[in-house]
């Protein structure tokens, strides 16, 4: 079997990985995972499709209006239980990797505790994702 399309093998990971959730945890994962393509939209955004691409004034857009419109929904959107739904899913690990584009760019996680509690718990010491931020890849959406 080939899978092409990105989502579909994120989707077909998550499904092996045991982390598409069931019932209300599925649908708000789902949600999740849609809502990292509108967050990596404006990272695309700036570096590609800007009157001006990859320029200061394309990174203050997405910096500076873009990502605290989407964080700003997304902490509203933590549960008690630290994650989106009941327990830690692909879209809270999808979250976690827009939340990772905007740390590398020195976006101020500060106004946004939960999101940054949840990308500690996921990417940061015995979190699920650690091992990859150990030795991450070369960052390609880089304010210049």
């Amino acid at each position: 079997m080939m899978v092409g399309q990105s989502m579909a093998i994120v989707r077909y990971c998550a499904q092996a990985a045991g982390l598409s959730g069931e019932g209300k945890d599925w649908v708000i994962s789902e949600m999740m995972l849609e809502e990292h393509n509108d967050v990596l939209d404006a990272f695309v955004q700036a570096k590609y499709k800007h009157a001006q691409p990859d320029s200061k004034e394309a990174w203050d857009v997405c910096l500076n209006e873009a990502l605290p419109k989407h964080f700003a929904m997304l902490e509203s959107k933590i549960t008690p239980s630290g994650f989106f739904g009941s327990k830690l899913c692909a879209g809270d690990v999808a979250i976690c990797s827009a939340i990772d584009f905007a740390v590398d760019n020195a976006f101020d996680m500060k106004p946004y505790p939960k999101l940054q509690a949840l990308y500690e718990s996921v990417c940061r010491g015995e979190g699920v994702c650690a091992p990859y931020f150990a030795n991450p890849p070369k960052v390609h959406f880089k304010r210049p």
